[in-house]
């Protein structure tokens, strides 16, 4: 697909407060009008879950909280300038996010300072981190966190 995943996960974990414009968690692939009244589909809504937890995600996470109040983004080297990767951490609060920002798939080493460890995937499942490569799909994300 395209990239419109992988960048709202950075949106909501990177820095500051992530902005969800009326009808993008019903993909809306229009522009809305200004100033005229313009509707929005919302039989279906295709994105509520991600968007769901993404949010949930930014709520109860301190790590990525906003300003002073959350953590700093320390970057974490991929060995691929293809793959972002950073984790955010407070307290016992620790948030590690790896973004694929291409249409091709990506196999990543982290740096061998990255933390390792099992971790829970936000969008379901455990990941252990121990050292090995791992494989991205295109415009593939994890948003893994220690609890």
């Amino acid at each position: 697909g395209d990239g419109y995943k992988a960048m709202a996960v950075l949106a909501h974990t990177a820095f500051g407060m992530p902005l969800i414009y009326g009808g993008q968690e019903a993909e809306l692939n229009k522009r809305l009008a200004f100033f005229e009244k313009d509707t929005i589909d919302w039989t279906e809504i295709p994105l509520e879950r991600f968007y769901t937890t993404l949010n949930q995600l930014k709520q109860d996470n301190e790590a990525l909280w906003s300003g002073i109040y959350g953590a700093k983004l320390q970057r974490i080297n991929t060995n691929n300038n293809n793959v972002f990767a950073f984790i955010r951490q407070k307290n016992d609060n620790q948030v590690m996010v790896i973004i694929n920002l291409t249409p091709e798939s990506q196999r990543v080493t982290l740096d061998e300072e990255a933390p390792k460890g099992r971790y829970s995937n936000a969008f379901g499942g455990e990941l252990e981190l121990a050292g090995e490569a791992l494989e991205l799909e295109p415009w593939g994300y994890f948003v893994l966190t220690n609890k």
